[in-house]
């Protein structure tokens, strides 16, 4: 007789215990972090289609901000003549710099613990595609640096809060 001794390593969309899709991350297929299973690194895996938006360009403006532990986000396209292609055009910005890195292609962003990285915006999408946002640590941690950010941009920011672990 099978026991379900192990079913709490099993997810299906956000059960049991998943947060719901921060906004403008799409449909949250899982989240997960120490809160949802104890010892559990942060991980969250979002479909994004282009049905789910009311509008393109998507932004996620959060201010420049840093991570503590290193984050990995991964932006997977499901063409399947074409895995390569994202099927989306999205743009990041990375260092003190806020150098601009624009791309359409399935591309994983490695961002180091502590290195200030800055907004993304989606734009251009065609076709669904998978975005997986990996931080390396329990749960996710954020300090942010909005004061970095052109003053037009930071008077119309969401009241952010810290979340250093």
């Amino acid at each position: 007789m099978a026991e379900n001794k192990y079913k709490k390593y099993f997810f299906s969309g956000l059960e049991p215990g998943g947060k719901p899709s921060a906004p403008g991350h799409g449909i949250d297929l899982l989240s997960l972090d120490n809160e949802v299973i104890k010892g559990s690194n942060f991980y969250r895996i979002s479909w994004l289609d282009p049905k789910n938006f009311e509008n393109y360009p998507m932004k996620i403006h959060l201010p420049p901000h840093i991570h503590k532990y290193t984050e990995l986000l991964i932006h997977l396209g499901t063409n399947p003549d074409d895995p390569f292609d994202l099927g989306a055009e999205v743009t990041m910005v990375m260092g003190n710099e806020m150098e601009k890195h624009t791309f359409t292609r399935t591309t994983t962003v490695y961002v180091p613990a502590n290195f200030l990285h800055g907004w993304w915006e989606v734009k251009n999408v065609t076709r669904p595609w998978i975005f997986i946002q990996i931080n390396q640590g329990l749960m996710h941690s954020a300090k942010y640096y909005p004061q970095i950010f052109p003053k037009e941009i930071r008077d119309n920011l969401p009241p952010l809060e810290d979340e250093w672990e």
